[in-house]
């Protein structure tokens, strides 16, 4: 063969070597960027996996202490007799206050049930929040050890303060309403619900010490 002809067919090798190196170049670009994607995948994953048994912890563990506490014989406490606590410190009262509790049980808060709240009193002590009644009716005491969650409920359009939600062991929520004045000076179900939350988290600063 000539050595023209061989010019040709040295030129395609070299265009071939020139392709394939600069292919190889880019696989080892391409190599890093797609180990990171790989790895802020995993990431992702690996705190989707962390979140959900975290979840869990936290609700057995919750759970575990409200059994510890019932079995202690801590529990909420209704009856029909008007009772105001006594050696729990200075009360403070909120009154008038509307009072109906909601179950998980029956579907809460997916589902409210059609209760009509009863008036009477809130009274907010040291170990405890009560409503307390006019005689006839059912007067409820719940103790700090069962309190889970003191939640500010507000209004979806107009975001006012809407009621106070104490939820409890065991799946029980007491929702308790106040009457709403045109200049309310202090906001009572806000300052009941911030009130609440700072005697229920001094109760537990001092049960952990």
């Amino acid at each position: 063969m000539s050595l023209m002809g061989l010019e040709p067919l040295h030129t395609a090798l070299r265009f071939g070597l020139v392709v394939s190196l600069g292919a190889a170049l880019a696989g080892c670009a391409i190599l890093p960027m797609a180990a990171a994607n790989l790895a802020a995948q995993g990431a992702t994953g690996l705190v989707a996996l962390s979140l959900g048994p975290l979840a869990d912890m936290q609700e057995r563990s919750a759970t575990d202490r409200c059994v510890m506490f019932n079995a202690k014989g801590f529990s909420v406490t209704e009856s029909l007799e008007r009772r105001e606590p006594t050696a729990e410190g200075d009360p403070r009262t909120f009154e008038p206050a509307f009072w109906r509790p909601e179950f998980t049980l029956e579907g809460y808060p997916q589902v409210e049930k059609s209760r009509t709240p009863a008036e009477g009193m809130l009274v907010i002590t040291e170990r405890s929040v009560s409503f307390v009644p006019p005689l006839g009716a059912i007067s409820v005491r719940i103790p700090y050890e069962l309190v889970q969650d003191v939640e500010l409920r507000r209004n979806a359009v107009t975001d006012e303060p809407r009621s106070m939600i104490v939820k409890s062991c065991f799946g029980r929520f007491d929702i308790v309403t106040f009457p709403q004045s045109r200049n309310p000076d202090p906001e009572p179900t806000t300052e009941a619900a911030v009130y609440l939350k700072a005697r229920v988290a001094a109760f537990r600063t001092a049960a952990d010490n």
